[in-house]
Formats: structure tokens, sequence, C-alpha cells
């Protein structure tokens, strides 16, 4: 399953292996640059799993250079010794432990890893697979289905060898294998149109067929005869401008006959993956590695519970945690994050501040001012006591980890709840959309910010993708939300200056039904409302023909990505395709005249209009 920003997702790894006699505890951390690894194993063994996973993302990021890139929030991992001692901190079906090996879980805030090291090996695999799509998500945005899954399943086989001197990619995966040689396979078309909607990404076996051609289709590509990659990398850039993925495959691929190249490259004897070597060896990392206190491990369970039990079972888990000597700042910030989310502020406040004296480790600072950020931004009133211990733990949490992206974009978040210096919340929030641009939900605060400052263009023009088919329907009821916001603050801003004017105020004219908040023109833009009858995409250009009174005018622009697409209707969804539409649309054609004599008007965003 694809993990994205403002969604929480539980990666399953199904491993049924035996149950095995539970190992004494030994629990330590160990700390790397980029993951946080609490253990039962004793130190030597938590330090090789912390050394796996950084090897993993150092090796990827000499193939994939953007995996160099520091993920948004923290990634910790738990390893249990045993598969008995991991089992009641997995997910449940009907109220039992679903028997698993190892699972991901990506939230807003934070990364979990946890597995059974004894099982290590056939987890690993789900768990990279989930780290990709990580590493996808942060540079590209729109990517189509069977790609970001392709591409997971395919790098998800990493495995490092030699001391770190090579790594292999891309080995067989025999079951996708079996299952693509016992079925028909999907066609081209079918594959590129599946997304997370489609009954062959939902339904069973179907599903696995869907990962199974993905992966096949991305092995061929990348590490079959001839090498395509680079044509791969491609068409992933003409759909991330815009270009629906069927169009780009034809205009990428042309007439090469994949699918009958595909059907051949499953059935051959041999299928082999990629074969890496380093010129510099992929080191251990120097990592720290302290005990861990009988209190802090309840609260590491704890939080695994968080996210995998009923609250009740997760409060008596913290209740413990923080019964026990010597006390616990991380129990005491993480159960207050969890009555955070429970809406039980009054007695989550004081669990948070008393976590915030403990300034000794970054992660409880985290913990506490995502935490105390919540309570403020859903108060009436921002508490200078809360406040200040927000700044004070995300002044620590930045000092250890300067390229955190979610550190700032608390420190935003927090700015803005306090309303008294929306200049610094500006800066901020720009960093952390610099270190992770996929986070659609830090647009939506830059957005929100701007429109607090007045910029009400910059605002509109930053948030009006967002509000397009192809974005989730969460992110885009909020983009709306501010648009309709920008809008009713533009017309009080207007009747002020017509009052002062001794004008008459538009709130005083008498008023028809209420209208949606449309894209206001820029200085040189002119706008023109027709029927959107068909969509040409080339590899040059994108030409929108629109019926204007009957007659057909035309709009172009260098690629689809190019062009604001906004919705005004709850009705569209998916993404906007190249091609004749089978419905005329209304719309407004936002536009500029043609810089050269005789040339074709730019259009500058395509609104789809409510239907009359």
């Amino acid at each position: 399953m694809s993990p994205a920003p403002l969604r929480h997702a539980i990666a399953l790894a199904l491993v049924f292996a035996s149950v095995l006699p539970a190992a004494a505890a030994d629990w330590v951390r160990v700390e790397t640059p980029n993951f946080i690894v609490f253990g039962e194993s004793g130190e030597r063994r938590v330090r090789e799993v912390a050394d796996e996973f950084e090897r993993f993302r150092e090796a990827l990021a000499r193939v994939i250079p953007a995996a160099s890139a520091p993920v948004a929030v923290p990634t910790v991992v738990v390893v249990f010794s045993s598969q008995r001692s991991f089992d009641p901190y997995v997910p449940r079906f009907n109220g039992k432990p679903i028997r698993l090996g190892g699972y991901f879980f990506a939230s807003d805030d934070m990364n979990i890893v946890a597995l059974a090291d004894a099982n290590r090996d056939e987890s690993l695999h789900t768990i990279f697979h989930e780290y990709v799509h990580l590493v996808l998500d942060n540079v590209s945005r729109g990517m189509p289905l069977w790609l970001n899954e392709g591409l997971a399943e395919y790098y998800g086989t990493f495995k490092v060898e030699d001391g770190g001197r090579r790594a292999l990619i891309g080995n067989v995966i025999p079951s996708h294998l079996q299952l693509l040689n016992s079925r028909r396979l999907l066609t081209i078309p079918e594959l590129l149109a599946v997304d997370q909607d489609s009954p062959v990404y939902n339904e069973g076996q179907r599903q696995s067929l869907f990962y199974a051609q993905s992966w096949a289709l991305v092995h061929m590509l990348v590490a079959g005869s001839p090498n395509r990659a680079p044509l791969l990398a491609r068409y992933g850039r003409l759909v991330s401008e815009g270009t629906p993925s069927l169009d780009a495959w034809q205009d990428v691929f042309k007439d090469q006959k994949i699918s009958a190249e595909l059907e051949r490259y499953i059935g051959q004897d041999v299928m082999t993956g990629l074969l890496y070597r380093f010129t510099d060896r992929i080191t251990a990392t120097r990592s720290a590695a302290v005990k861990v206190t009988d209190s802090d491990v309840q609260a590491v369970l704890g939080d695994l519970l968080r996210r995998v039990a009923p609250v009740p079972e997760t409060v008596a888990q913290f209740e413990k945690a923080i019964a026990l000597q010597p006390p616990s700042a991380r129990a005491r910030a993480l159960y207050g994050l969890l009555l955070v989310e429970a809406d039980d502020a009054k007695k989550a406040r004081p669990l948070l501040l008393e976590a915030a004296r403990d300034t000794s480790d970054w992660l409880v600072q985290y913990h506490v001012a995502t935490g105390i950020t919540r309570l403020v931004a859903t108060s009436d009133d921002a508490e200078p006591e809360l406040v200040a211990a927000a700044r004070s733990a995300l002044e620590r949490v930045r000092t250890a980890k300067p390229d955190l992206a979610n550190a700032h974009a608390l420190e935003a978040r927090l700015e803005t709840a306090e309303d008294r210096n929306p200049g610094r919340a500006l800066d901020v929030i720009r960093r952390a959309r610099t270190l992770s641009p996929g986070r659609d939900d830090y647009v939506l605060l830059e957005s929100f910010i701007l429109m607090r400052l007045g910029q009400f263009a910059a605002a509109r023009a930053l948030i009006s993708p967002l509000t397009g088919p192809s974005a989730s329907a969460d992110v885009r009821g909020n983009a709306r939300d501010i648009l309709a916001q920008i809008e009713r603050l533009e017309q009080q801003t207007a009747d002020y200056v017509a009052k002062l004017e001794g004008r008459e105020a538009a709130a005083n004219r008498p008023q028809g039904r209420s209208v949606p908040a449309f894209r206001k023109l820029e200085p040189g833009e002119r706008r023109t409302e027709g029927f959107l009858e068909r969509i040409d995409c080339s590899e040059k250009s994108v030409v929108f023909e629109v019926s204007v009174g009957g007659a057909a005018e035309w709009f172009a622009a260098p690629s689809l990505g190019s062009v604001s697409l906004i919705s005004h209707r709850d009705d569209l969804r998916g993404s906007v395709a190249c091609g004749r539409r089978a419905t005329p649309d209304r719309v407004y054609v936002t536009w500029k005249p043609a810089d050269a004599p005789g040339g074709m008007r730019r259009a500058i965003a395509v609104e789809f209009l409510p239907i009359k």
C-alpha cells in the first residue's frame, strides 16, 4: 500500500513463523544519523540492525540520489528478539493479533518500524519497500501508482554484501513470478489506469497481480536488455508535469511492443537483478548506544500500542510506564500526546509540561513540541506557559536535527496559532517545504500564512493546484476552504476602502446566491468562459480546445503541469486526461496574449465551474 503525506498507513509484512521462546530482555537504544533503534537483543545485535538500515539508505542514495535527503519526521525502529515478544504489539483483526513478522507505520509526525529479529529477513522486504515510498513521495508528486509500487518492490529487495562493498537490487521475487506465469496479465492501459480506488488494487489476489506485474515491468525496464531506465525516467517526468499516464507512455515508448516483451521476460529461465559495486565501502555508522530503563521500555511499547490497539488498552500501558522508577519523560510525553489525540487537554497539559523539563533527549522534546503545538492550535487562547515550553523544546530539536522538516513546520504552526509573528511563521514553513517539498500540508499552511499577511495573490497561486481533481479529497477540501477565506478577506478589504472613499460597499449591494472563490486575475491576464471540448498533448505543448459561443478557441501551454487546474465541483475525481472530453466541461480559461504575432494564447489556469 502506498504511503502519502497527510495520511496514516500501516504496511504489514506477513510472516507465518513459529513462536520462539522469549529471550531475556536487554533493551538498548542505538541512534544513527537517520534512525533511532530500540531493541531487546543486546547492544551488538541492535547495532547491527541499525547499521543495516543506514547501509540500505546509503546504498539507495547512490542509485536514487533523492534518497540522501532527510525524511520529514523521525524514524523509530523497534526490534523484538522473538516472535512471541512481538505478538502483543501487532495490529489486530477481530480483537486477535495478526501473525506478522514486521510492520511500517507512517504518519504526519512519526515513522515507526517494528519487527521480530528472528524473522528479520522475511519482514525487511516490506519495510524497505515502504521506506522507498517515503523517498519517492519526498521528491515526486503525482507518480502513477504502478510505478510507485513497482519501484518500491524492485528496490525493496535490497541486500548489502561483501562487507558493504556491493549491493544487490532487483532480486527475483519467486511468488511474483509464479503468479504472473499463471494469470492473464493486465494490458498496459489497464495497468497505467490503476489508482487507489481501483478494484484491481484493492481486491485480494487481484491486488497481488497488480504488485507482481508492476514489479516485473519495472524490473524489465531497469534491469533488462535493452536498458530502458532513461526512458522510464522520462515517462515519470512527463507524468509529474501533468501529462496523463497513458499519453506519456505512448509518447515515450511509441511503437515498442512492451506487453509482448514482458510476457517473454517473465517466462524466461533466468531473471537477474543488478549488482552495484561501490568505490567507497558502505561503512557501519558510528552510533551511540545507551541502556533503556524499564519505564522507557514501557513507553516505547505504549507508542506501538497507540497505533494498533484501543485507547483504553494504550492508556493502561502508559499508566504502567509512568508508575515505574526512575521517572520517564518519554512515557509522559507520549502519554500526553495520546491524550491530546483523545481530546483530553486537561490531563495532557501537565504531562507534557513535566516531560518538557527533561532536556536530555531531543526525541522526547520532539514529542513534547508535537503535543503542545496541537494543544495550542486547537484552543482559543495560546497560553504563554505552553507556548514557551513548545518553543524551548523545538529549539533543542533543531539544534540536534537542523534538517528535520517537521520541526520547522511545528514552529510555523505554533507561530500561526499565537498570531504574533507571521513573518517568522512564513520563513520557517518555507524552510520546511524546501526540506520536504512533497508535503501538501506544508503547502496548505504556507498559503494560510500568506493569506494572514494579506498576500492574497501569492496565497491563491500557491494553493490553487491543490483544488484540482488530482489532489486527495481532504487536501482539496482544505484548499477550497482557504480560497474561500481569501475571497472573503479580499472583499472585506475592498469594502473598507470603498467606505473610506465614500462608495457603496459590496456587502450593502443586493446579493444573489453565493459563488465559488474563483482565481483572481493578475496583471496582464484575461479570462474566457466556455466549454472545454478536448485537450491535445504532445512532448512540446498542451492545447486546450474551448467552445465559446459555438466557435472553437485554442489556448496553449508548455505542459499540463504548467497550468493551474482548479475545480469548483465536488463531482470531479481523478486526474485531467488528454483527449476529447466525454462531456464538455464548463470552464474559465485564464490566459495571456501570445508573445509573438499570430501565436496561440498562453493558458495560465483552467477552472472547472459548477454545473448550472
